[in-house]
């Protein structure tokens, strides 16, 4: 009697191959390695109940103009009202004109950077989208929206956006580089300044 393989042992082989294949599609970070930086972290919003610590995104505060950024109508400004928070003044900021974008410099992210905040001055009925900009390891290009925040006529810090935590990070110590997009929506234009990253997960 001729031998025949088991038909439960080839479907759990095919499964497994199966598994493997799409986890090697579905997890872009390995192929895109970089380093999350935590330079000068601290508690950057404490004063806000928020005890997480942060890192500034390098170049995220203006002073050295928009080196990095790839802006659309927008430029940096100075005469708008200056952002003042943890006793620290900064008067210059990117405004950005309706119709206009900013796009950041990349960020290394991993599932230990599960979220971030900024600063954003908008006028009331007038809406930022905030998106997350990357490409996978088969070099398709996405976006993920992960917020929206109203005008209120004054400086304001957003709520903790998702970052890691939007993006497939599943595998351990995978990273990914991401660029952070706003976009205004409506007739006038939105100021942003100081991007701050959570350099580790409180989960």
């Amino acid at each position: 009697m001729p031998y025949q393989i088991p038909r439960p042992r080839v479907k759990r082989n095919l499964c497994a191959m199966i598994g493997a294949a799409v986890m090697a599609v579905a997890a872009p970070a390995a192929a895109q390695a970089c380093a999350v930086s935590t330079a000068g972290e601290s508690q950057a919003f404490a004063k806000l109940g928020d005890s997480s610590m942060y890192t500034l995104v390098a170049g995220s505060d203006f002073r050295s103009g928009t080196s990095g950024w790839s802006v659309s109508s927008a430029s940096i400004t100075s005469s708008l009202a200056s952002l003042v928070f943890n006793g620290i003044t900064n008067a210059d900021s990117l405004r950005i004109g309706a119709g206009g974008s900013a796009v950041s410099p990349v960020i290394c992210v991993s599932n230990a950077t599960p979220t971030f905040r900024f600063f954003a001055l908008g006028q009331g009925l007038n809406l930022l989208q905030v998106n997350l900009l990357w490409t996978d390891q088969l070099g398709v290009p996405h976006v993920s929206p992960v917020g929206t925040l109203n005008g209120t006529g004054r400086w304001q810090a957003s709520q903790p956006l998702m970052l890691g935590n939007a993006l497939p990070l599943w595998m351990p110590g995978g990273t990914l580089g991401v660029r952070v997009q706003f976009v205004p929506i409506g007739i006038s234009p939105w100021a942003i300044d100081e991007i701050y990253v959570d350099p580790y997960s409180r989960g």
